[in-house]
């Protein structure tokens, strides 16, 4: 029998919250690992039925490249360190989707990516080859202004599904509109049939929308157990409550090696990679 358990990390994004306001003057990649590690405990803890089970953590992005590693780096550490049986964890792999795992590697992969799509032009693409070092923290002013070009352009199409229209309506209850096919934008001949109509299915890129939508309706918080504290903002994909991290690390293949290194040794973590 499986079991999942998704939890909300760090403190103050989704349903989470603290009743210390300082913590989230605080976060960061170190402490939200120890956190989400010291929540693990106390809920096996809690629940010692599953304490048996294998146990397996899954993220994807940064989730996948900070949270999911650094989290399967502190209870492999603390399963060394604690003898005591009521902490150990029996961490058996994790799972990392597109994951954000080498910051030099992934942004030069990211303009690399958007040049051989067409999304920018040859001319912005050599500028900020020439102009960006992705291996320093800071850039300089003239790769700044090469990377505001390089992002103006994902204004007017979707970074995350280049081939799908933006969601561009406001209104949800009237649905979305098809781009450029109204009045005289509309093929003269295609528009004619019922299937030039029809809602186009697969990806929604108002899908987000939708979500924020229906997780900030009482009844579906109630039905979750949710804002049992009645926070005083809504419930967001991005949180604004948060504007403070402390530390990231550029790199988190180091980590990936060590427990890759480990779970070979052991034969018993097992490593996937999806993107």
């Amino acid at each position: 029998m499986e079991s999942l358990l998704f939890l909300e990390s760090p403190v103050g994004v989704g349903f989470s919250y603290s009743n210390t306001t300082s913590d989230l003057k605080e976060l960061g990649d170190t402490v939200t690992a120890q956190d989400s590690y010291v929540f693990l405990v106390k809920w096996f803890q809690r629940f010692p039925q599953f304490k048996s089970h294998e146990f397996y953590i899954s993220g994807e992005s940064y989730a996948g490249r900070h949270y999911v590693p650094q989290l399967a780096e502190v209870i492999h550490d603390s399963n060394k360190k604690f003898s005591e049986k009521h902490h150990h964890i029996n961490l058996k792999g994790f799972i990392i989707g597109n994951a954000l795992l080498d910051d030099e590697t992934d942004q030069k992969g990211m303009i690399e990516y958007a040049w051989d799509h067409a999304v920018i032009s040859d001319r912005l693409y050599h500028d900020i080859k020439h102009k960006c070092n992705f291996s320093e923290k800071h850039p300089s002013h003239g790769c700044r202004n090469s990377l505001r070009q390089y992002f103006g352009v994902y204004r007017i199409i979707d970074m995350y599904s280049l081939y799908s229209p933006r969601c561009v309506s406001i209104n949800f209850s009237n649905g979305r509109e098809r781009p450029h096919i109204h009045g005289n934008l509309a093929p003269q001949l295609l528009s004619k049939f019922a299937g030039w109509h029809r809602r186009p299915a697969g990806y929604d890129p108002c899908a987000s929308d939708y979500t924020e939508i229906y997780m900030n309706r009482p009844a579906v918080q109630q039905a979750l157990h949710a804002n049992v504290t009645k926070i005083p903002y809504p419930w967001t994909h991005c949180s604004d409550n948060i504007s403070f991290w402390s530390d990231a690390p550029q790199s988190i293949l180091p980590i990936i090696k060590k427990l890759i290194a480990w779970g070979d040794s052991h034969m018993g973590l097992q490593w996937r990679h999806r993107r």
